[in-house]
Parts: structure tokens; C-alpha cells; sequence
């Protein structure tokens, strides 16, 4: 209800005193869609604020001036140094003209998708705040119909179950709030209770009682009287003030607040139910993974059988069916490499053995970890919730800054992105360009500058990036080494026992001047020596 017609009638009786007779000072825009009006007499300095940008469209006063230093647009050059003559709003209609001296005149519309504000020279404009003043007729203002005039298209039948959407058209000057008033308001309804409710309403708007209605902490509603209808939900707690022109200010700020709070709030309770529900599910996976058996045990006893029996196993076969001496019971049939002997074949059951226990374990801490992820996102899931106000939102974020900065990057990372993605220990992942364009885009433009680089030494092959989560974090060396096998198994070297691999910072990788696509030069570079393989 900023910019309704009682609203602006309101405010344009209250500022009478402060700007007829006050020279145009100023006028300027630091904020899309907002223009400031600044107006001084004598030692006095008043600031009109108008927006006429949705959703925020109002305007409201203030003391003194409050100019950037930067980033500041003039405008409105041949208003300046005029005087304030006379300060009005149309009959019925939401125009609001500010005459100034020399035959100048602004015309203030904070309504509507045409919202804007004129300035013209005897009734012709020669100047707009947006856009150009291109169409040189007057303004005219179009009168709403009176109460009764709109209500008489209202049939008897209509009238005795009346709504929002058959009363609101008739009554345009009224917002919503007030028809709700007018339609709690008229026992019995019928045409003349709604018309005498309506316009009982109208002159009680003339000596406005301005009352702001809040939500918790944030403004809800301004309306210029009490309204009866709200006063039994038990949401909402209702100020009263002296100054309309001072519950407008309190309001539009409010709203810009609220605004600026929610962009960041948002963004913010996504991404931390995001992560959530995405450990949620690593849980449930990972549960569900350590609940079956282990085949460690299955495989040492392939080895143990192999090695028992070794004459037993011809060369080149691709299985072995042997009794089972350990079990006690029947045979056992083992799948070989043919290439290999049974003793090698028992060898490799072994490590196979080993790995997979070293795995079950590795397991079993991620577990506990993602355990205790997600029971931290959880909690901050719930404080968010408990959250309403800017300070408490930079509490927040100062408080979980750490946390916030890793589920960004994860956040970033999902299953849209157009990289081969591999998740490592402790949470890391390493993104792997598939083709020449995918490299250049993966290392130059996708990845943060102390991410490390890397790239199998000597041979062709893709990209390789391990995202690091914070510009101080160092992973463990197994880590770096697991990257490393990635990057050696997608190039030439991968069928290499071992393979030199380049790690670097992704800072001291450029791309120079008409290079080929995926072709980079490398600075302050180590190699590693790895297996090549996937995790």
C-alpha cells in the first residue's frame, strides 16, 4: 500500500511545509531504478527517495543527502535551482506534481509497469527519468469512478456474497487490504452496506492514522488506518505512528532489508538442504555397501587354494575348480589370468585381498565421517531456520564460514557438469576434460588458481584438476597420488606400469598466444611417479 492513492494523498499534504518554497538542490540515481530528488531551504535538506523499479515502486522522504561518491548519474540538469511553487496530487489518480518555478514541473508516476518520473516545461516533458521524453502531450490525469459509481455495477445477487474478485475491480483506488476491510466490514453485505462501508473507509483515509503491521521482524503491511479485520491474527503485531511519511520510510527500508536478506538467505538455505540431503543419500549408499559381505576373505583363500596346489593348475587356464582343503567341503572353482602362473595368479588374489581390507576400512572412516557431515548440516539447517534478520545472517555466515566456502565448491560441482568427475578420500574430486576444448575450459576458465594442475609428462592426454577446498588446504599425499593415476590413465601412458605425471598450481599454467586448443605452458612443475588407474 506505498503507492496507493491515499498513501501518496497523505504524504503530499505532510510535505507541504518541508518542500513548497525549497530549491531543487539535486537529482541523481545510484541504485537501478531509483532516483533521489534533493531539496534545500536555507540550512534545511530534504531527500524525496522514488523507485519506480519492480517490486520495490515507492516514495518516501527523508533528512538531509546521502550522494556516493561514485557511481552516481545526473539528471533532471534544468530543474536545478528552481523553487518549489506548489505540491499536489490528481483527483482520484495517482499522479503527484511538484511545480517549480520558470514554468517547470516534475510529474512523479510510482505505479504501474509505465512507473517514471517527468520533468516538464509548461505542461510539455522535455525530460524522463527513464527512457526518453519522447511524447510530448500532457499527463492527463483519469479519475477513478466514486465509490458509488464503480459499486453500482455490483447486481443485488452479487452483493449478497460479494469476494475479492467482484468487489476489487469496482472499488480501484482501493488495495486489497482496504477491500478486505470494506467486505469484512458490510453486515449484512448487499449493495448499500458495501457502498456506506466504502465510503465510511474514504473519509476515515482523509485524517490518515498510519499503522505498519509486522511479521517478525520484517514490516508486512503499511496501511494509512487501522484496519479491524487483522486485528485478531495473532501473526502479525501492529505500530501505530504519528507520521505517515514516517511509516512509509520505515517500510520501503524494510523492504529493501528484507530483500537484500532474502538474495543471501535463499541461496544459503539451498545449498546447506542440498548438501544435506546429498549426504543423506552417500549415507544410505554407503550403509547399504558395508552391509554385504567382504570378498577380502574370499579372495585370500583363492590364494591360499593356489598356492597349496600349484601343480594342480595347468598353464593357461582361464579357471581352476580345487578341492576345498580349508572350507572342509566340495571344491572351489577360481577364475585365472591365463597369462600368469599359479603362483602369480595366487599372488595377485592376495593383493586383491589386501586392497579390498584397506578399502573396508578407508569405508568405515568416510562413514564416520559423512555421519558426522551431516548430523553439522543438519544443526545448521535448523539454526538457519531460527534466522530472520541481517545480523543474525552475518553471525551466521561468520560463524560456519569454512563449511559454507566447501559446500560452495561442492555445490558447484554437480552431475551437470561436462567433465569426467571422480570422487577421492576425504571428499576431494578431480575433474578430467574429455577433448582439446573441454581442457582449455576445465584449466582456464573452471578451476580456482591454487587448484593443481596435472597432466601425464611427455605424452598426449587430458587435463587433470584436483579441487582443493580453500586457497590454504593441503591434501594428503595419497591423495594427490590417487589425481595423479587419474590424470596417467587418461593419456597415451596408460597401459605404463608407471608414468611421470606434472603437478602444479593451477596458477602457473598459461595459455600462449595462438596456441592449438589443450596446448599450455607449464611453470614450477613436479612430477610424480604413479600406477596409472581410476579410484
Amino acid at each position: 500500500m506505498l503507492t496507493n492513492w491515499f498513501t501518496l494523498r497523505g504524504l503530499v499534504q505532510e510535505w507541504q511545509d518541508v518542500l513548497v518554497g525549497a530549491e531543487v538542490a539535486d537529482a541523481y540515481s545510484q541504485n537501478r531504478g531509483s532516483l533521489i530528488l534533493v531539496f534545500r531551504r536555507d540550512d534545511d535538506v530534504h531527500s524525496l527517495n522514488i523507485s519506480v523499479q519492480a517490486p520495490h515502486r515507492h516514495v518516501f522522504r527523508y533528512a538531509g543527502g546521502n550522494r556516493a561518491r561514485r557511481n552516481v548519474a545526473d539528471l533532471f540538469p534544468d530543474a536545478l535551482g528552481a523553487t518549489v511553487t506548489s505540491l499536489d496530487i490528481a483527483d482520484r489518480d495517482r499522479i503527484v506534481s511538484v511545480e517549480l518555478s520558470g514554468g517547470l514541473s516534475f510529474r512523479l508516476i510510482p505505479f504501474g509497469p509505465a512507473a517514471n518520473v517527468f520533468l516538464l516545461r509548461d505542461g510539455i516533458r522535455v525530460d524522463a527519468f527513464r527512457g526518453e521524453a519522447s511524447d510530448t502531450t500532457p499527463l492527463e490525469p483519469r479519475p477513478a469512478p466514486a465509490v458509488a459509481d464503480g459499486m453500482a455495477k455490483l447486481t443485488p445477487e452479487e452483493a449478497e456474497a460479494p469476494s475479492m474478485r467482484m468487489v476489487g475491480p469496482l472499488l480501484p483506488l482501493f488495495p486489497k487490504p482496504l477491500v478486505r476491510e470494506v467486505l469484512a466490514s458490510a453486515q449484512p453485505p448487499g449493495v448499500d452496506g458495501l457502498v456506506a462501508v466504502a465510503e465510511e473507509l474514504e473519509n476515515a483515509l482523509c485524517v490518515p492514522e498510519p499503522v505498519v503491521y509486522w511479521k517478525g521482524s520484517w514490516p508486512e503491511l503499511l496501511s494509512p488506518i487501522p484496519l479491524t479485520h487483522l486485528a485478531s491474527d495473532s501473526s502479525l503485531r501492529a505500530e501505530p505512528f504519528d507520521s505517515l511519511d514516517h511509516a512509509v520510510r520505515i517500510v520501503a527500508r524494510g523492504r529493501l532489508a528484507r530483500s537484500r536478506f532474502e538474495q543471501r538467505y535463499r541461496p544459503l538455505v539451498t545449498a546447506v538442504e542440498r548438501t544435506r540431503d546429498h549426504l543423506e543419500r552417500s549415507l544410505g549408499r554407503m550403509t547399504e555397501e558395508l552391509d554385504q559381505p567382504s570378498r577380502a576373505d574370499t579372495y585370500e583363500t583363492f590364494g591360499h587354494l593356489l598356492m597349496a596346489t600349484p601343480g594342480t593348475v595347468p598353464a593357461g587356464a582361464e579357471e581352476a575348480t580345487l578341492d576345498d582343503i580349508i572350507g572342509g567341503e566340495g571344491t572351489v572353482t577360481i577364475p585365472l589370468d591365463p597369462a600368469l602362473s599359479a603362483v602369480r595368479n595366487a599372488e595377485r588374489y592376495y593383493d586383491r585381498a589386501r586392497r579390498t581390507r584397506a578399502s573396508r576400512a578407508n569405508a568405515k572412516d568416510r562413514l564416520e565421517d559423512v555421519e558426522t557431515r551431516y548430523l553439522h548440516l543438519s544443526a545448521m539447517s535448523d539454526e538457519l531456520a531460527g534466522i530472520d534478520g541481517l545480523d543474525a545472517l552475518d553471525a551466521f555466515a561468520a560463524k560456519h564460514e569454512t563449511t559454507l566456502k566447501m559446500m560452495t565448491r561442492e555445490g558447484s560441482s554437480d552431475e551437470g557438469i561436462p567433465y569426467r568427475r571422480y570422487i577421492l578420500d576425504d571428499g576431494y574430486e578431480v575433474w578430467v576434460g574429455r577433448n582439446a576444448k573441454q581442457n582449455d575450459q576445465l584449466t582456464l576458465r573452471d578451476s580456482q588458481k591454487y587448484d593443481l594442475w596435472m597432466h601425464a609428462r611427455g605424452v598426449a592426454g587430458s587435463h587433470a584438476i584436483l579441487r582443493l577446498k580453500g586457497r590454504t588446504d593441503t591434501p594428503p599425499k595419497h591423495v594427490v597420488a590417487q589425481a595423479a593415476a587419474i590424470a596417467a590413465y587418461h593419456s597415451k601412458a596408460r597401459t605404463s606400469s608407471l608414468a611421470p605425471v606434472i603437478i602444479t598450481e593451477r596458477k602457473y599454467v598459461r595459455k600462449p598466444r595462438k596456441a592449438l586448443p589443450g596446448a599450455v605452458l607449464v611453470e614450477r612443475e613436479r612430477v610424480l611417479m604413479v600406477e596409472p588407474a581410476l579410484p
